[in-house]
């Protein structure tokens, strides 16, 4: 998983050490309020500031009538989903032997299915909590990008089709090419899914990295270590907590392990990875409950979650999206380097920089 991000568009104001501060006026060296892991936060320094002219799509992230921020659609957010209510997700799904379809979900994870895809990679083209205005999404999604509804096994459904027929289908439309349209059109980017399926019988070789995943910190220490873990099994690939090594199977093998520097813990997880061909998974703890995913902005949807900074509280908390648009913007944005830390507190909005 790349990362991409273009920085903060000039007019929006960032939580400096001082109060909020428009980015356009921050300096090197200025000290900033930035988000330290489990809802705490931290001061830390701006290293470096990049100023740069950009000129294209934004997407405007409404969290209530009050906040807001506007970011270019490839600005790295951390966001989750709020599972807590009723929501149905109109994806668009990928493997590898078949190639693409459009789908519903009621569970993103697909863990409401009896027979869980195997290594299926999961994007949201729209979120509703109306079941009837989910199922009028998912067929015009359909038929407006020509890529099939129907699953890639044979299931008791409305399609009744057999495995044979269904494997026709995959053969003779030419879903690639038709996914890319997707992407283009809804400004997203195949190297973000919002998903990947475990694989049953194989496993999937992923390994997950978590900023501020340490739930343990010394009282003299800043912020939360940050953590990864990954086992590996020649015969079957896997991820979990353990850091115990198998003795009864020389063949695996597995890590799980902290670090306080990110960037060192990035390059470990990059070395790691490069071994056994693992898809690095990168999630942040920035608050006490669930963890939150890395999401270019054109990505959030309407429901989602987003990390944010209470004022009376001094905490980090989580609050629902209530609106996404985009606008065209032409002016500055501002790429920052933040010592030890990689976000900041932009209009209440934890980024990641």
């Amino acid at each position: 998983m790349s990362e991409i991000f273009e920085g903060i568009p000039a007019g929006n104001d960032v939580l400096t050490e001082n109060g909020y501060l428009p980015v356009e006026d921050l300096k090197e060296n200025d000290k900033i309020i930035c988000a330290a892991g489990w809802g705490n936060t931290a001061i830390s320094k701006i290293r470096k500031i990049k100023k740069q002219k950009y000129s294209g799509n934004c997407v405007k992230i409404n969290i209530d009538s009050k906040k807001h921020i506007t970011l270019p659609q490839k600005h790295i957010c951390f966001s989750k989903f709020d599972t807590s209510v009723n929501t149905y997700y109109i994806v668009m799904i990928y493997r590898q032997e078949k190639g693409w379809r459009i789908g519903l979900e009621t569970d993103i994870r697909g863990l409401n299915k009896h027979n869980l895809n195997y290594d299926d990679k999961y994007w949201i083209l729209d979120i509703s909590c109306d079941e009837g205005e989910a199922v009028f999404f998912q067929h015009l999604y359909s038929y407006r990008f020509g890529i099939p509804m129907v699953d890639f096994e044979v299931k008791n459904d409305k399609f009744n089709f057999s495995q044979d027929s269904i494997d026709k289908v995959f053969e003779i439309i030419e879903t690639e090419e038709r996914s890319l349209k997707v992407f283009e059109e809804l400004n997203m980017f195949r190297d973000y899914p919002y998903y990947i399926a475990p694989n049953k019988k194989f496993g999937t070789k992923l390994l997950t990295l978590i900023m501020f995943g340490d739930k343990d910190k010394k009282e003299e220490e800043e912020w939360h270590s940050h953590r990864i873990y990954v086992n590996v099994d020649h015969n079957k690939i896997s991820y979990g907590k353990t850091s115990i090594m198998d003795p009864g199977n020389r063949s695996a093998w597995n890590i799980n392990t902290v670090r306080s520097d990110y960037d060192e813990l990035i390059n470990f997880a990059n070395v790691l990875a490069s071994f056994e061909e693992l898809e690095i998974i990168k999630r942040s703890q920035l608050t006490p409950a669930t963890p939150f995913f890395y999401f270019p902005a054109s990505h959030i949807k309407k429901t989602m979650v987003l990390p944010l900074f209470n004022k009376k509280e001094k905490k980090i908390t989580e609050k629902q999206v209530e609106k996404v648009a985009t606008r065209d913007f032409d002016g500055d944005v501002f790429s920052l380097e933040i010592e030890n830390l990689r976000n900041c507190i932009v209009n209440d909005v934890v980024l990641y920089c």
